[in-house]
């Protein structure tokens, strides 16, 4: 078998825990929906009960004089809000859970990557709490992720009753429409766009929480980390700025840290210092591999290969897929993935 670098090992075991997060996030989801499934069925009882009582006659009061419509817009908001509660609720103590395994992971990982005993300094687990509960992802801490989602919640709901009501809709449409029907699963209704949203929360905290927890890690052992290295997945899927990160290592306690965006796939991984470096009198062993989709099949690279010389092998077809047809043609001629990227904003530039 060949041997790896301590740092290889490392970032192997890196990929594969961001694979256990995507599942462990994919398990909180499901848990997330369900609780969703129940409330929004309840919710759209409610309408269904209250709509039939506004008697507008097809035009919404501009005054808002209608008792009954604002009733029901007092009621959608409180319901909504109650929702947001209990969402947290649940999130926050698996995210607590997730903070304290990532450690207990990262330690057990560099302790066995290196061929002498270290002492690894972790962070206290009151510490590792306040990550959850104030730590801020991409500005927002977890209190105000879940409150975003259900500020857009209420609002999609309560447009569609002034729609329906304007247009003179009955209650039953209208629900309808909020709730959509059970032949399609209700995902042809706008509370499907929330369910779609809540997905993307818990993973993009989940990704967040296990970060940040690596960082107060890392920040704790600069005895013996030297760096914090971006890993992004290698396949067609992976973002534009994600793309342009990958392989980058940045300072302990400065640069920029996944997640990225919504839903991002990205991790870190600790860069440890040579062996030289900490003073151990052994040769480092050669460069590895790293797992990478090649040209549609799932097989191993250099793992000094970032993501730009990894889409430099692939075919022109899978480099047009990622990058469109402008972006390939500047990218084949020699324009580099960091150019397509507003590293300030994470968005693509406009061509």
């Amino acid at each position: 078998m060949t041997k790896q670098t301590t740092n290889k090992k490392l970032h192997s075991k890196s990929v594969l825990r961001q694979i256990r997060l995507l599942r462990v996030s994919e398990e909180i989801t499901q848990e997330i929906l369900a609780f969703l499934e129940k409330v929004d069925s309840d919710l759209a009882e409610q309408l269904a009960q209250r709509l039939v009582n506004i008697k507008t006659r097809g035009v919404l009061p501009k005054t808002y004089t209608n008792k009954r419509l604002l009733q029901l817009y007092k009621y959608v908001h409180k319901a909504i809000q109650s929702q947001s509660k209990d969402m947290y609720t649940i999130l926050s103590p698996k995210l607590i859970d997730i903070a304290n395994n990532e450690i207990g992971f990262q330690v057990k990982d560099i302790t066995e990557a290196l061929p002498i005993a270290v002492d690894v300094v972790t962070p206290p687990k009151a510490m590792l709490s306040a990550v959850v509960t104030t730590n801020p992802l991409q500005g927002k801490v977890l209190k105000d992720w879940v409150a975003g989602w259900a500020e857009g919640k209420e609002v999609r709901v309560l447009e569609e009753i002034r729609k329906g009501i304007v247009e003179g809709q009955t209650a039953e449409t209208i629900v309808t429409r909020i709730r959509g029907t059970q032949r399609a699963n209700f995902a042809d209704g706008i509370l499907s766009i929330s369910g779609r949203g809540a997905r993307s929360l818990v993973r993009t905290t989940v990704n967040g929480i296990a970060t940040a927890a690596r960082e107060l890690l890392y920040t704790n052992n600069k005895d013996i980390v030297k760096g914090v290295q971006w890993v992004s997945t290698l396949d067609s899927r992976t973002s534009p700025i994600c793309r342009s990160r990958d392989g980058k290592v940045y300072p302990v306690d400065s640069g920029p840290r996944p997640p990225a965006h919504y839903s991002c796939r990205s991790t870190t991984c600790c860069v440890l210092k040579s062996w030289k470096e900490l003073g151990i009198d052994l040769d480092e062993v050669p460069i590895g591999t790293r797992p990478a989709v090649v040209n549609g099949v799932a097989g191993d690279v250099p793992e000094t290969m970032t993501y730009a010389e990894w889409l430099k092998e692939q075919s022109e077809d899978i480099q047009k897929e990622v990058l469109g047809k402008k972006r390939f043609e500047m990218f084949k001629n020699g324009a580099t993935l960091d150019s397509f990227v507003d590293e300030k904003t994470g968005k693509q530039k406009k061509l």
